[in-house]
């Protein structure tokens, strides 16, 4: 006779607590938001990265601090620092939430794209008033 099969808990509805419960411990950035079912693996995997990602994410960081009101895509990061991709946009995606760099927008409020080396328009990306006070 078939077991029945664990069924993934539902995701809220807006309005309505979280599927997972605060942690009270200090999580890295990318742990928080996590689904019941992953959140004890996907913990794990972030604290087993978060030495070196300070140190990504400080060389990130740098290379937008050098690349001035210029700003730089992830690609020009990637090619700058010479990290991959799944390095670079994760320390990006916590800089951008700790608040210290954001998307450059024209005079008029519009992302600024610039084209890629496969023709595609990526997002330019500056450091934040709040980014160019921190070291």
């Amino acid at each position: 006779m078939k077991k029945p099969r664990d069924r993934p808990p539902v995701l809220p509805m807006f309005g309505q607590e979280p599927a997972a419960p605060e942690p009270e411990v200090s999580l890295p950035i990318l742990a928080s938001g996590l689904e019941r079912a992953s959140f004890g693996t996907s913990v794990a995997a972030a604290v087993s990265v978060q030495e070196n990602a300070a140190a990504q994410r400080a060389k990130v960081k740098a290379c937008l601090r050098a690349a001035e009101r210029h700003g730089r895509t992830d690609h020009e990061m990637q090619m700058n620092l010479h990290m991959k991709g799944d390095s670079q946009r994760p320390r990006r995606w916590e800089l951008y939430k700790l608040g210290e760099i954001e998307i450059l927008r024209d005079a008029d409020g519009n992302d600024v794209r610039r084209a890629t080396s496969g023709n595609h328009k990526a997002v330019v990306w500056v450091l934040t008033e709040k980014g160019r006070l921190t070291p």
